[in-house]
C-alpha cells in the first residue's frame, strides 16, 4: 500500500500528470503535486521542465 503523505508519492503523481502517462496530460495538476513533494530532489528536477506563462498557465519548457 502507498503512503500518499510521502514526498515520493507526490513526485510520482506529479510526474504522471505532467507527462500525461496513463491518462490525459494536466501540467497544472502535475506541478501542484511536484510542489507538494517539497525538497525531494527528483521533484525539483522535474519542476524545471515547466514554466508559468504570463497569463498563469503552466506549459512545458
Amino acid at each position: 500500500m502507498v503512503n500518499w503523505d510521502s514526498k515520493g508519492a507526490f513526485f510520482l503523481l506529479g510526474y504522471l500528470y505532467g507527462r500525461g502517462l496513463g491518462g490525459p496530460e494536466d501540467i497544472a495538476k502535475g506541478v501542484e503535486y511536484l510542489q507538494r513533494a517539497g525538497g525531494y530532489g527528483e521533484a525539483k528536477e522535474e519542476l524545471r521542465r515547466y514554466k508559468k506563462i504570463f497569463f498563469g498557465k503552466w506549459v512545458r519548457r
